[in-house]
């Protein structure tokens, strides 16, 4: 019959888990059905496998649906998962790592492994035909695999999804559903694998329920990041650039290595952000050519990963250091995915039962208004497409009126002027930056440093303002405040957060960034501009 996850998960309920937990770790799972038709027992297998794949690959590879006694090779395939209806098998309990006995007539199922085999069989107990009584005779046996099962770290987060799932499929959603729910479970599990390292996430800056769900599974990842289904699975979505294993192939064909060590290879354990002297603008500019990495393509294994790493960040970091961090996200991800097929990749990492676009959407809310514009022509990119538009469609209604309002401020003009203006300001401050930089060098007296950035006309030049920009410096280090580019905290108390306020009101009548309307709001870049 056709594969369905919600029989499987009625007939076994909450130890399901064990199943998918032992399939993706490799272990061997043997279904025994006694007196069960074969089609119905090749279902529970396959259905068994289709947890885990997709998104994991080539389990297939050892999954045999149905074996006899007449035919045991399969007994060699490492991790194998496979259907029986001979009671024989169960008795050899060297043969398998978890045993699942179904009594199909009665929709039920139970799990042992063969430590809880040897213990039931000790004491004499029967296999029982309910869920219930194979959960007794596990609690009966406080030293057995299933104990210890349940006293892994993943076991509380196993609970809780399986939970969820058995809800839902009480309320009859339906089987798409379900098989969505183990499909994203299963990719969020693969994805924490594949950053060992931190290829793709920075782990100080991951938000709680990642921290959590990371810590829990800890165990798990390190036995599933060694087995060969996990090496071969592609590190990004396909079409963001050549096939990993297709790469590592190739690489090792040519250098003649064969067997297990050619299925490694050695890729980057960091990605870190591109230099700013690398960034890409996305401003037009009528009288400057585009940047011909506005018409590239991702030619390359490790182009798509630094891209899969810009979507991870912005799907689980919080705390993102700068607008300038947020910028060159977007700015990379608007100029690398142009074409229908890297939004079919973008929306592979961003399926809509996990959030969708929303990761992406939320740029249209940043202070930032490069990040702004990137949010929106990456929206209109998933929207222009008729195999990605549904993704767009299905944004929330308060999302997708933001995307309108940015839009039309793209159309006009004004979110270009409003990069133009934050870029001058910028440059400002770099400049008074280079300023404060000198002048603490003149102040130290290391000359060697002096000269390795400025000529002796630089002396004469700077020679005349010293004592003002020394003056400056030491009046906005006796401002009781902090500022960063989301916040501004006035410290102190008193007197002194009089001429504070009103030095910042009067800064900020003449400098902001143009609001929704058109207007000039305050902006606390200007904080910069401080006398």
């Amino acid at each position: 019959g056709d594969v369905n996850i919600s029989n499987l998960v009625r007939t076994f309920g909450e130890p399901v888990m064990r199943i998918y937990h032992a399939i993706l770790t490799k272990q061997r799972v043997l279904f025994v059905g006694y007196n069960h038709a074969a089609g119905d027992l090749a279902q529970i297998v396959l259905s068994a496998v289709a947890m885990v794949a997709p998104p994991m690959t080539n389990v297939i590879r050892r999954t045999f649906p149905y074996a006899n006694l007449s035919d045991l090779q399969f007994l060699e395939v490492e991790g194998y998962i496979s259907g029986v209806t001979n009671p024989m098998f169960q008795q050899h309990d060297n043969w398998w790592d978890l045993l699942c006995i179904l009594d199909l007539p009665n929709c039920t199922g139970h799990i042992y492994s063969a430590e809880e085999r040897k213990l039931e069989d000790g004491s004499g107990l029967s296999f029982g035909n309910s869920k219930s009584s194979s959960s007794s005779s596990s609690s009966s046996s406080s030293s057995s695999a299933s104990t210890s099962y349940e006293d892994s770290l993943h076991y509380g987060v196993d609970s809780k999804f399986i939970q969820g799932v058995i809800s839902g499929i009480g309320a009859r959603i339906g089987e798409d559903w379900v098989r969505q729910q183990f499909y994203d479970y299963t990719s969020a599990i693969l994805s924490h694998a594949q950053d060992l390292g931190g290829m793709y996430l920075n782990s100080d800056k991951l938000n709680d329920k990642t921290k959590r769900f990371l810590d829990a599974n800890a165990a798990r990842i390190s036995v599933v990041d060694k087995t060969s289904e996990f090496l071969s699975l592609p590190t990004h979505p396909f079409v963001w650039g050549y096939n990993d294993a297709d790469v590592i192939h190739e690489r090792n064909a040519q250098n003649e290595i064969t067997g297990p060590a050619a299925e490694i290879d050695i890729v980057p354990t960091k990605l870190f952000p591109m230099s700013e002297d690398d960034h890409v603008s996305t401003v037009d500019d009528s009288e400057t050519p585009k940047s011909p990495v506005k018409e590239a393509t991702i030619n390359n294994f490790y182009d798509g990963i630094l891209l899969k790493s810009y979507v991870r960040k912005l799907q689980y970091e919080v705390n993102i250091d700068s607008n300038d961090e947020a910028a060159l996200y977007y700015s990379y991800l608007d100029c690398r995915l142009q074409s229908e097929s890297s939004m079919q990749g973008l929306l592979v990492l961003l399926p809509e039962s996990i959030g969708g676009l929303f990761p992406i959407a939320v740029g249209l809310f940043n202070s930032n208004p490069t990040v702004r514009k990137c949010s929106v022509s990456i929206l209109q990119n998933v929207r222009k497409y008729k195999s990605t538009a549904s993704a767009f469609q299905s944004l929330n209604p308060f999302l997708i009126e933001a995307f309108d309002r940015q839009e039309s401020k793209l159309k006009d003009g004004s979110l270009d002027k409003e990069i133009v203006a934050m870029r001058e300001i910028q440059k400002r401050r770099r400049e008074r930056q280079q300023e404060r930089q000198l002048q603490g060098m003149k102040a130290d007296g290391d000359e060697t440093l002096y000269r390795k950035g400025y000529s002796d006309d630089d002396d004469d030049e700077y020679e005349e303002d010293e004592v003002g920009v020394e003056s400056v410096q030491t009046r906005r280090n006796s401002l009781p405040i902090s500022s960063s580019p989301a916040t501004l905290n006035v410290s102190g108390g008193g007197s002194a957060a009089t001429p504070l306020a009103s030095i910042l009101k009067k800064t900020l009548n003449f400098i902001g960034s143009p609001d929704y309307n058109g207007k000039f709001s305050p902006s606390l870049d200007a904080l910069d501009l401080l006398p």
